[in-house]
C-alpha cells in the first residue's frame, strides 16, 4: 500500500479517525451518531422549555413536549380548570323541620377536614356567620362524590353525609321528592347541588355557583384554530351545570357525574381508540386521569403538590392562557428537531463525509465543517426563543438575519437566468464529482465486499475499510456480513412468527399456530413443534450464494423444514417431548448440514434448537387425562408396593420374634436340665462318698422345706436339768441375728 493510501483521514460527521485497512469500530460509529442526535434534539428542547418557562409553563422533559405536539384529543376538568375554582354560596334549602343555618353548620363541620374548594367555601361561610362548628370524630372523603363524617353533637355522635345525588343513591339513603325538586331547581339555575343528610335522613340542599374563567372561551377558540376539534369536559357534577359551562366555552361534548376512576377510564378508552389524549385538570380529583393520559396538563392554582406529581406539563400563573401558545410552540419545536436531524445531522454531515472521502477536506477543514454544523443546529434551535427582548444576543442575531436577507436575491428566477452558464458549469462539475464519487466504497467492520466487474465476480473479497473502485457500470460492490447469525424458523411462518411465542406444556393453548407446525412422529402421533436454525454465511461461499443461488433464506428454511419433518417422522413422541431432546437436536443438525452440502448451499450451521414441542391443541385435554391416569396408576402401584412391603416386613418381624422366643425357651429348658443333671450327679457322688452325712443333710433339707414358715423349737439333748422358755421378741432383745434365718422373730407360744 502506498504511503498516501496509509495516510490518516478524518470524517467530518463525527470526528472519527480511521487508518487505511482498518475501519473504526461500530460502537464508535453508534456513539458518534447518538451524540449528534442528542445534540440536535437537546438544543431545540432546551430552547422550547426555556421559552415556555417564561410563560409560566413547566414541561417535564422532551418526551412530554413531543406528545403535546401530537395530541389530538383534549379533556378538561370543570371545577378549578374551566371555572375559577372559587365557588360562591347559592341557595340553601332546609328540609325535615331543620333551619337553613343548621344545614349550613352541619355541612361546614363535616367538610372542615376536606381540601375541596366547595368544602372551603362552606367552612368560610359558616365562619363569616359566626357559627360554632362541632368537632369531627371521623372523616372519610369520597373523591368526586362528597364526604362522610361523624360529628360530636350535644346528643352524642351522629353521622353526616354531604355530597351529590349519586353518592346518596350509592349509600341507599332515600331522597324525598322535595329534595329532588330542589335539585332540579338548582340545576336550572346552573348551581351545583350538595345534599346534606343527618343520621341517614336528608335535612337540606345547598347550592354553589362557580364562575367560568374569563380566558376560557378565548383559549378554547384558539385551540380550535390549531386544528383541535375533539374537546370534552369531564366532571363529577350533574349534567345541567356541566351543560351550562360547556355552552359558555363553546365545547359540544361533556361527560357528567364521573368519579376519578371514571375519568381515568374515559382517557384509557380514547387511548385504545388510537387517540393522543391530553388531560387538563387541577389535580385534586383528576390525578388518575392526569397520570394515565398521554399528556397530563396540571393547573397548579389549586392542589399544586398533586398537580406537580401527576402532570407532565404544569401551568402556573394564569392557568389556561398559555395553553394554545404551548401547543403551537411544541409543534414548532418538533419541526425544528426534524430539521436539525435531517438537514444538519444527516444532510450536512453526509456532504462532509463525501468530501472527506474525496480528500477535498483535510482534518482541520473537516473539524471546522463539523463545528459549523453544530453552530447551525444551535442557531436553528434558538429560533424558538423568538428573539424577543433587547438583549445583545438578540440584536446580534437580528443583524445576522438582516444580512442574510440582503444577500438572498429578491428575484431568484431572474438571478438564475443571469448566471445560467455558471450554474450549468457548476451543475456539470457536481454531477461528475458525484458520479466519480459513487465508486468510493466503505466496507464496514463486520462486512466484506464482493466485487463484480461488468457483472462478473472478481476475487478477492474486499476487506473492511475505504476502497476506491470504478463507478457503475464498470464495477459494482455488494456488501455482505458473513458473520451475522441468521435464523430460519420452523413451524412459525409469516405473522405467527412474530405474534406467537413459546408455549409451555402445562399452559392452556388458546392460540392456533400455523399449520406448518404440525408434524407426524415415528409412532404415528401428531405433535405441534417449532424450532429455529441459526446459520451464517462463510466467506468462501459468499460469491456462490450471492450469484449462484436465488433466495438463500427461503432455501435454508425449506431444507430445515424437510430435515425437521424427516427427523420427527423417525422419532417417537416421548423422545421429542420428554427425554433425549439434545440428541434429537444434534441429529437434526447433522442431517441439515448434509442436506445443505448436497444442495450447494454453503452456509455454516451454528445451532439447531427446538423451541416448543407439545401435542396439538385439540388433543391436549386428552393427553392431560392420559397423563393424569398414568400418574394415578403409578401412585396406586407405589401405594400397593409400599403396603406389600409393610406387610412383608411386619410378618417377617413377627416370625423372627417367635423364633427368638422359641430359641430362648429352648436354651432355658436345656440349661435347666443340664443344671439339674449336674446337681443330681453331684448329690449321687456325695452320697456314694459319705452316705450318713448325705442322708443327714437331705433330712434337714426336707425338714426345712416341710416346716418352712412354721414355729420350731430346737432342744439340745446335751443340756440336762430344768428348762426355761422365754417368750420375748428377739428383735427387742437384740437376738435377731442369732436366730436362724428361717425362724420367725415372733410367733405363738410354743408347746412344752
Amino acid at each position: 500500500t502506498s504511503a498516501e493510501g496509509q495516510a490518516t483521514t478524518r470524517t467530518a460527521s463525527a470526528g472519527i479517525t480511521s487508518t487505511a485497512g482498518r475501519a473504526p469500530p461500530r460502537a464508535q460509529l453508534h456513539k458518534a451518531g447518538a451524540f449528534v442526535s442528542r445534540k440536535t434534539i437537546a438544543a431545540a428542547v432546551l430552547a422550547a422549555t426555556a421559552r415556555l418557562a417564561r410563560r409560566g409553563v413547566l414541561v417535564k422533559g422532551g418526551a412530554a413536549l413531543e406528545r403535546l405536539a401530537r395530541a389530538d384529543t383534549f379533556a378538561f376538568d370543570k371545577t378549578g380548570t374551566l371555572t375559577e375554582g372559587r365557588p360562591e354560596l347559592g341557595e340553601r334549602i332546609a328540609l325535615a323541620g331543620f333551619r337553613a343555618d343548621d344545614v349550613l353548620r352541619l355541612a361546614a363541620a363535616a367538610e372542615r377536614p376536606s381540601e375541596h374548594p366547595l368544602a372551603r367555601l362552606l367552612v368560610q361561610q359558616a365562619g363569616a356567620l359566626g357559627m360554632t362548628l362541632p368537632d369531627v370524630a371521623d372523616f372519610q372523603a369520597q373523591p368526586g362524590a362528597g364526604i362522610a363524617s361523624r360529628l360530636r353533637l350535644e346528643d352524642g355522635e351522629r353521622d353526616v353525609l354531604v355530597g351529590n345525588l349519586r353518592l346518596f343513591r350509592e349509600r341507599a339513603i332515600p331522597v324525598p321528592p322535595e329534595a329532588e325538586q330542589a335539585i332540579e331547581g338548582l340545576d336550572a339555575a346552573g348551581q351545583t347541588a350538595l345534599l346534606v343528610a343527618l343520621a341517614g335522613q336528608v335535612i337540606g340542599v345547598i347550592g354553589a355557583r362557580d364562575r367560568v374563567r374569563r380566558e376560557a372561551h378565548d383559549v378554547i377558540h384558539d385551540l380550535k384554530h390549531l386544528g383541535l376539534k375533539d374537546l370534552t369536559i369531564l366532571t363529577g357534577d350533574r349534567p345541567a351545570p356541566a351543560r351550562a359551562v360547556a355552552k359558555k366555552v363553546h365545547i359540544k361534548n361533556f361527560e357528567a357525574e364521573l368519579t376519578p376512576a371514571g375519568k381515568a377510564e374515559w382517557v384509557e378508552r380514547r387511548r385504545h381508540e388510537g387517540r393522543i389524549v391530553a388531560m387538563v385538570g387541577d389535580g385534586i380529583n383528576d390525578a388518575p386521569a392526569l397520570a394515565l393520559a398521554d399528556v397530563g396538563i396540571a393547573v397548579a392554582a389549586a392542589g399544586a403538590d398533586v398537580s406537580a406529581e401527576a402532570g407532565s406539563v404544569v401551568l402556573l400563573g394564569e392557568p389556561l392562557e398559555p395553553l394554545p401558545e404551548a401547543i403551537a410552540l411544541a409543534r414548532r419545536a418538533v419541526r425544528i428537531i426534524r430539521q436539525n436531524i435531517l438537514v444538519f445531522a444527516f444532510g450536512l454531515n453526509s456532504v462532509a463525509i463525501v468530501l472527506a472521502g474525496l480528500r477535498v477536506l483535510g482534518p482541520v477543514a473537516a473539524a471546522v465543517f463539523h463545528q459549523i454544523g453544530s453552530l447551525l443546529v444551535l442557531l436553528n434551535a434558538m429560533r424558538l426563543l423568538g428573539f424577543e427582548g433587547n438583549s445583545k444576543l438578540a440584536r446580534v442575531l437580528g443583524g445576522l438575519a438582516t444580512i442574510c436577507r440582503r444577500c438572498w436575491p429578491t428575484d431568484p428566477v431572474g438571478w438564475s437566468w443571469e448566471h445560467r452558464r455558471a450554474l450549468l458549469r457548476g451543475g456539470v462539475v457536481a454531477g461528475v464529482l458525484l458520479y466519480v464519487g459513487s465508486g468510493i466504497v466503505i466496507v464496514g467492520p463486520e462486512q466484506v465486499g464482493v466485487l463484480r466487474r461488468w457483472g462478473r465476480y472478481e476475487a478477492p473479497l474486499l476487506r473492511p475499510g475505504l476502497h476506491v473502485r470504478l463507478p457503475f457500470p464498470w464495477e459494482s460492490v455488494t456488501k455482505v456480513e458473513p458473520e451475522t447469525v441468521r435464523v430460519a424458523r420452523i413451524g412459525l411462518a409469516g405473522p405467527a412468527a412474530e405474534k406467537v411465542g413459546p408455549i409451555a406444556w402445562s399452559a392452556t393453548h388458546g392460540a392456533r399456530r400455523d399449520e406448518s407446525a404440525l408434524f407426524f412422529t415415528g409412532d404415528e402421533n401428531l405433535v405441534e413443534l417449532s424450532g429455529v436454525v441459526e446459520y451464517r454465511y462463510t466467506e468462501a461461499g459468499v460469491p456462490g450464494l450471492l450469484f449462484g443461488v436465488a433466495r438463500v433464506e427461503e432455501g435454508v428454511s425449506a431444507a430445515a423444514e424437510g430435515v425437521f419433518r424427516e427427523a420427527v417422522g423417525c422419532a417417537p413422541l416421548e423422545t421429542i417431548l420428554v427425554d433425549r431432546r439434545r440428541e434429537f437436536e444434534a441429529e437434526i443438525e447433522r442431517r441439515l448440514r448434509a442436506r445443505l452440502a448436497a444442495t450447494g448451499l454453503v452456509v455454516a450451521v451454528d445451532r439447531v434448537r427446538v423451541i416448543d414441542a407439545h401435542p396439538p391443541r385439540e388433543v391436549v385435554p386428552a393427553y392431560r387425562d392420559v397423563s393424569a391416569a398414568a400418574s394415578d396408576v403409578e401412585r396406586l402401584k407405589n401405594d400397593a408396593e409400599a403396603f406389600a412391603a409393610e406387610r412383608h416386613w411386619s410378618a417377617l418381624a413377627e416370625a423372627q420374634g417367635r423364633r427368638d422366643a422359641a430359641s430362648a425357651t429352648r436354651d432355658s429348658l436345656r440349661y435347666r436340665a443340664e443344671g439339674e443333671s449336674k446337681a443330681f450327679s453331684a448329690r449321687q457322688s456325695a452320697h456314694a462318698a459319705r452316705p450318713d452325712l448325705t442322708e443327714f443333710r437331705l433330712l434337714w433339707n426336707t425338714l426345712a422345706t416341710t416346716y418352712a414358715g412354721r414355729p420350731k423349737l430346737i432342744l439340745d439333748p446335751r443340756a440336762a436339768g430344768r428348762r426355761h422358755i422365754w417368750l420375748a421378741d428377739p428383735e427387742r432383745l437384740g437376738l435377731g441375728q442369732v436366730l436362724a434365718p428361717e425362724m420367725p422373730a415372733t410367733g405363738p407360744e410354743p408347746e412344752d
